[in-house]
């Protein structure tokens, strides 16, 4: 019986993940997508003299959702968001981060801002039943979850055969064979027709 491979390490939870394949198998092809955020962007860009003076919040709410922001990062800020969230996601490299992300929100109490990106020249293998809480739908990992960077199946590293973990078939039978009614099966010990 050909058993998965062992998982090459764990997604935490809070990332988003978007399928790149068949969504109804066993085992789905993701990208990661990472909501970070940058104290270092917001320090060096001198965000806390950006202040709306406008006191209708729900105008500024809608306007603020309505629009995509993007930002640029530099080397630095890019170098101190992998130093930061590398226990959290040892599986995100510097090199994975994007020049242009995302500006989700620009947060003062805690002078930050809180960025987005999915990294799409990375894959990850996950079981599908890791994920049925989304609903085969984008979303956030609420669990931490076993990842595979290569499908799990492989018929190498097979373990060698026993009695106990090999499966004969005395016969194979191709499975459009199924649809025909006059398809008799024989086993070998017996020549009665099943």
């Amino acid at each position: 019986m050909i058993q998965a491979s062992e998982a090459d390490g764990k997604l935490n939870s809070g990332l988003g993940i978007k399928f790149t394949s068949d969504k109804d198998s066993y085992y789905v092809k993701i990208n990661l997508e990472y909501t970070l955020n940058s104290l270092e962007y917001y320090s060096e860009n001198n965000l806390k003299s950006q202040t709306i003076f406008n006191n209708n919040t729900k105008k500024i709410a809608d306007r603020l959702s309505n629009e995509k922001k993007e930002i640029i990062l530099t080397h630095y800020q890019k170098h101190c968001l992998e130093n930061r969230y590398n226990k959290i996601y040892p599986q995100l490299t510097m090199s994975d981060i994007p020049d242009k992300v995302e500006l989700v929100e620009v947060d003062h109490n805690s002078s930050s801002v809180k960025i987005r990106f999915c990294v799409n020249t990375k894959h990850y293998w996950i079981a599908s039943k890791d994920v049925s809480h989304l609903f085969k739908q984008v979303g956030t990992l609420n669990t931490a979850i076993p990842y595979w960077n290569n499908f799990p199946l492989s018929l190498d590293n097979l373990p060698p055969a026993t009695k106990d973990n090999t499966v004969h078939f005395p016969r194979t039978v191709s499975l459009d064979s199924l649809s025909n009614e006059n398809l008799i099966t024989i086993e070998d010990e017996s020549t009665d027709s099943i």
